[in-house]
C-alpha cells in the first residue's frame, strides 16, 4: 500500500475515533443536564473519570492491530509502559516526520493531550 493510502486509512480511523469520543461526551453531558441539577462533588469527579476513560479507550482502540488488545502483544507490547516514556517515544516519532513507518504517521495525528490519555491508559494495563 502506498504511503498516501496508509495516511488516508489513518485519517479515517482518527475521524471515526473522534466521532465516537464526541458522541460519548455529548451523551454524558445530556444525561447530566437532564438528570442532575444538584450533583455532589463525588458525582462530578466520577463522571469526569468515566468520560476520560471513554476517551482513552476510544483512542487506544486504534492501537490494537499492532499492539494487541489493551497493549498486550508479544513483540510490540505497550501495556504497562510509563506515560512519560510513551510521550517521549511519540515525540521521537514526530521528529522523524511522516516516513514510511506507520508509527511516524500515527504520532503526527495525535495531539499532546491525546498522547497523555494514551500514556495514562496503557500505563494502567
Amino acid at each position: 500500500m502506498k504511503f498516501w493510502q496508509k495516511k488516508l486509512h489513518l485519517l479515517s480511523a482518527v475521524l471515526l475515533t473522534t466521532a465516537i469520543m464526541v458522541s460519548c461526551k455529548k451523551d454524558l453531558l445530556q444525561k447530566n443536564s437532564a438528570e442532575n441539577s444538584g450533583q455532589t462533588e463525588t458525582d462530578v469527579v466520577a463522571e469526569t473519570v468515566l468520560a476520560t476513560d471513554l476517551q482513552s479507550r476510544a483512542l487506544a482502540a486504534n492501537c490494537f492491530q499492532c499492539h494487541g488488545t489493551n497493549g498486550h502483544a508479544s513483540e510490540l507490547e505497550i501495556a504497562g509502559m510509563d506515560a512519560a516514556e510513551m510521550k517521549r517515544k511519540f515525540n521521537e516519532f514526530r521528529a522523524d516526520g511522516a516516513k514510511e513507518n506507520i508509527m511516524n504517521v500515527h504520532a503526527l495525528a495525535y495531539t499532546d493531550a491525546e498522547v497523555q490519555l494514551l500514556g495514562n491508559y496503557f500505563s494502567q494495563q
